[in-house]
């Protein structure tokens, strides 16, 4: 079963008028569209000359991506799965935002899980077993952590991954997911369609979504979740500007309201 695409009022979230042209037709983008296309690239560009532990750039792009304030986050506990070098667990903690922020990942800063933040950053591996059994929390966040689960055909493994998230989930707390990547009408440009890497990329991501809806949809009809799905940003992928939505998915347990926004329907591309 496909889903319908539901996203978050985007007068909520700045900056995402033009991103929602993404859901049209190529025939029916704005000037102002391919415009933000153009800019999104040379923003692309940038990102290759800087050096990927830049703090200050990680914590922007994921206070950014989460559509999270320091206040939103103040005094809450957080999990971050798949924390990297674990910058958001340290930002958390050295701002005394929160002393209740910890992560785990395949690979950490050493230094940092043994030094101040040891009892916050530890290893761990959430297809095998979720860490801090004993914690429950204000917010779970996935950066670019979950879609592994996504790339093969059986969902089973992502519905046990899911469930165990919710099983550390406060009533009233969300997990966030970013991205998700959703694929315009088109897939590609035709330009696109005769580099078979890049298609072979673009298709995988498809694919990756359609199993992410059905994984939703089944956690949801199971009675076990609520959601929704915002637009946040658009990847270009090279001059060509074939390019890719990023969004936002905001996960909270069934009859909890979720925070931001009212709803509408976009019944975009699938």
């Amino acid at each position: 079963m496909t889903i319908e695409n539901i996203v978050l009022n985007p007068e909520k979230v700045e900056g995402t008028e033009k991103i929602n042209e993404a859901y049209l037709p190529p025939e029916e983008r704005s000037e102002e569209f391919k415009q933000l296309l153009e800019a999104k690239y040379n923003s692309l560009l940038g990102e290759e000359n800087l050096d990927e532990l830049e703090e200050d750039f990680i914590i922007r792009r994921y206070l950014h991506h989460f559509q999270l304030k320091d206040d939103d986050l103040k005094n809450k506990t957080i999990l971050d799965v798949g924390c990297g070098l674990g910058a958001f667990i340290k930002y958390c903690s050295d701002k005394n935002i929160t002393p209740e922020a910890y992560g785990f990942d395949l690979e950490l800063n050493s230094q940092l899980a043994e030094g101040k933040y040891k009892n916050h950053l530890v290893k761990g591996d959430f297809t095998k077993e979720i860490p801090f059994q004993d914690k429950k929390f204000d917010y779970i966040l996935a950066y670019s952590s979950l879609e592994s689960l996504f790339l093969e055909e059986n969902n089973e493994e992502a519905k046990r991954v899911f469930e165990s998230l919710l099983s550390l989930l406060k009533d009233e707390g969300e997990i966030r997911v970013y991205p998700l990547r959703k694929l315009p009408p088109e897939i590609a440009p035709e330009e696109v369609k005769q580099d078979k890497e890049k298609m072979e990329e673009l298709l995988q991501a498809k694919e990756a979504r359609e199993r992410w809806e059905k994984t939703l949809q089944e956690l949801k009809e199971e009675g076990l979740i609520d959601f929704k799905i915002q637009p946040i940003d658009i990847r270009v992928l090279s001059a060509k500007k074939d390019f890719w939505l990023e969004e936002l998915l905001i996960i909270s347990k069934h009859d909890q309201p979720l925070k931001r926004g009212k709803i509408y329907i976009e019944n975009g591309y699938v």
